[in-house]
């Protein structure tokens, strides 16, 4: 090679690695933005923290409120509209902590370490619109979550408006869970609760919505799905197992009907009538009855807030906590003119009466569970200080209106006291019955076992088996 053409081509690989150096430099020193890479943006990086809002910008929406002028105004009219949709927002997102009346006393309440505030208090009440505004937005540093990214800021004002109402429900809300009345009627649109199924010619109790029955009564439920639709999204109005309704201020029964048992009207022992019975609220929703209940059920499939098949195995398991008694179990019109007993815990039966029990293993179980109270074979005696009759019930013999010449009668009877437990009447009884079956201390075929000795113990044939319901 000619030694010019050699020096030439020596001269330009050192100028070539100068240039490539000087690239790497000014790109890695520098920065120099010429070469276009999609993370080279103004944008962020996952796990980065957002880009700060730039200066003098505001939402969209408008300022929720400006940093250095005092409390903001609420803009929002305490009209209907606004006190409405605040309850409902109020359910949705402070309920669970502060309770339905707000005084603190919501369903985890108890399991916080800083207790919720009584948003009754004249300490809450006296505070400006715009303070609330703020603790709703802001939240207060262990011990509530800023509600600013889950709620609008109208929503928010909303919130507000309705808070100004609890203190004036909590004073109309009744001191007791009332009673139902004496004709055992629930009120329309607001299910209560008995324990037997009613006769056909009692007015079937639907919801105050109208509107007819959804796609999901002709789909097959199933009931462990269905009680994780419950747990989701009906625990915390209708409680655990449907058993215990919360407290609904400003409605005419003072609480959220019980589901567990259901009213009674609602039961059928048509799979498909009592499908159809339960479907009209859970598609439409219902308003109880009362000046301003706190508390409405969502029309969960108007809304679709469910699928038609969540809808159906959310009936399907409510039906199984209801199961009818079969036809030789007395219904309250057949039983008219007896006071049977009936334990204080409300329930309906249990699995049990669908099982064969038998009387020798019967025998051992209650020497296990039940002799420390009733007594050896059931015969008595036992001290109870507190308790209107001063001693335990004798199961041998029994209450004779609990005993009946009908097995599987006299079988319902005793199972809903294994099931549920009671307590008895008095000031403050020292013993009280367990709930065997509730708090599953017994199994269904152990409770079977216990009724069927019980039975033998009061010159009755073992327990029969029981017809299945649907």
């Amino acid at each position: 090679m000619n030694p010019a053409h050699k020096r030439l081509l020596y001269a330009g690989g050192v100028v070539l690695v100068a240039i490539i150096l000087l690239e790497l430099w000014a790109f890695d020193v520098i920065h120099f933005d010429f070469v276009s890479f999609m993370e080279i943006q103004p944008s962020y990086q996952p796990m980065e923290k957002p880009l700060p809002v730039p200066q003098n910008s505001i939402p969209v929406e408008g300022a929720a409120y400006i940093p250095g002028m005092g409390m903001p105004p609420n803009p929002v009219t305490a009209d209907d509209v606004s006190v409405v949709r605040g309850r409902e927002l109020y359910q949705i997102n402070c309920m669970l902590c502060h309770g339905p009346q707000g005084q603190g006393d919501g369903p985890v309440a108890s399991f916080l370490k800083n207790k919720p505030a009584n948003l009754t208090s004249d300490a809450v009440q006296t505070k400006a619109d715009g303070a609330l505004f703020m603790t709703i937005s802001n939240g207060v540093t262990g011990a509530m979550p800023p509600l600013n990214e889950n709620l609008l800021v109208r929503e928010r004002w909303d919130v507000v408006n309705y808070l100004r109402t609890l203190p004036s429900q909590a004073a109309s809300a009744p001191a007791a869970t009332p009673t139902p009345s004496s004709t055992g009627q629930p009120a329309a649109g607001t299910p209560a609760a008995t324990t037997a199924p009613s006769s056909s010619q009692e007015e079937v109790a639907r919801p105050s919505n109208p509107g007819g029955p959804g796609d999901a009564i002709n789909l097959k439920g199933d009931v462990t799905a269905g009680s994780t639709v419950y747990n989701a999204n009906c625990a915390a109005c209708h409680g655990t197992d449907g058993k215990q309704g919360m407290t609904n201020p400003g409605s005419t029964d003072g609480v959220v009907p019980s589901l567990n048992p259901i009213d009674p009207t609602l039961m059928n022992a048509d799979y498909k009538t009592f499908a159809t019975n339960l479907d009209l609220f859970m598609q439409h929703g219902s308003t109880p009855q009362g000046p301003s209940p706190a508390l409405s059920m969502p029309a969960w499939g108007d809304q679709n807030k469910l699928t038609q098949q969540q809808i159906a195995d959310a009936i399907a398991y409510v039906i199984s906590l209801n199961p009818v008694p079969s036809s030789g179990v007395p219904t309250p019109t057949e039983m008219a003119g007896q006071d049977v007993a009936r334990p204080s815990n409300t329930g309906g039966p249990g699995d049990a009466l669908k099982l064969q029990g038998d009387p020798t293993s019967g025998a051992a179980l209650y020497v296990t569970n039940c002799v420390a109270c009733h007594g050896a074979e059931g015969k008595g005696g036992v001290p109870n200080p507190g308790s209107a009759d001063g001693s335990v019930p004798p199961l041998n013999p029994i209450d004779t209106t609990i005993k009946n010449s009908d097995q599987t009668v006299f079988a319902y009877n005793l199972d809903l006291f294994l099931e549920h437990g009671s307590t008895p009447e008095g000031p403050s009884p020292a013993l009280k019955m367990r709930a065997w079956g509730d708090q599953g201390a017994l199994k269904p075929q152990q409770i079977a076992d216990l009724i069927a000795y019980l039975i033998k113990l009061n010159g009755g044939a073992s327990q029969p088996q029981a017809t299945s319901t649907p």
